[in-house]
């Protein structure tokens, strides 16, 4: 409505400038910050159709390295068993000495760590100024993309990059023409797809198969 209209940066510039001529041009300009720079791989750069993999900032190499770490630690380790079990039955990993709290609390920090490094991302690496509803609720697309992932850091990789496909390609068929009347329908894939997700996992069967954590999301209280 006219609110939202007013609201807009360009009309307050505007309006602005018009009530005091005297204000410079570049007082309510967008100020952006610095991103991080593109570090190129020697060869691995200059190999075709895969190059822009190797053209990339640090935080992206960061998640090239990110995943196949979390696979080895979760499968591969002494902490991945512990983290599992807790999951599954943190009763029976309690009772195996498991310290559920220490591993749960761990667990949290270690993946908000990751939120964070995405968050910063958005910022750093992809548009370097804030706009209002920037994350466009990625943060629900990880979710699903965990589950259509079975909990597995590798598959995830591969959900990731089909994600990113699918929001790539709105804007590649605009291009050609296609999808032009109607671009919000391929916008609209990605969460689609999320809520699928999360309507799937509320089912007990689906849940089986699909290899949910038996304790996902029921807090734990040891039994003294």
């Amino acid at each position: 409505g006219l609110s939202g209209f007013i609201a807009s940066p360009e009309i307050r510039r505007g309006i602005l400038l018009t009530l005091n001529p005297a204000l410079p041009e570049n007082i309510l300009s967008i100020q952006e910050a610095p991103k991080l720079p593109e570090i190129p791989i020697p060869i691995l750069s200059q190999i075709p159709l895969i190059s822009p993999l190797f053209k990339q900032n640090p935080l992206v190499y960061t998640s090239y390295i990110a995943a196949p770490l979390m696979w080895f630690i979760l499968f591969k380790t002494k902490y991945g068993l512990s983290l599992r079990s807790v999951g599954e039955n943190p009763a029976a990993a309690d009772a195996l000495g498991v310290n559920v709290y220490r591993v749960r609390y761990l667990a949290t920090m270690i993946s908000g760590g990751f939120a964070g490094l995405a968050g910063a991302y958005l910022f750093l690496g992809f548009q370097p100024f804030w706009q209002e509803g920037l994350t466009a609720g990625k943060g629900f697309i990880a979710l699903s993309l965990v589950i259509l992932s079975t909990w597995n850091p590798l598959r995830a990789i591969l959900g990731a990059y089909l994600f990113g496909g699918v929001e790539i390609l709105q804007y590649r068929l605009q291009l050609f023409g296609l999808g032009a009347q109607s671009p919000y329908i391929l916008a609209m894939l990605p969460y689609l797809v999320a809520i699928l997700a999360l309507i799937l996992i509320s089912f007990e069967n689906i849940k089986k198969k699909i290899g949910v954590p038996a304790s996902l999301g029921i807090p734990y209280s040891r039994e003294e």
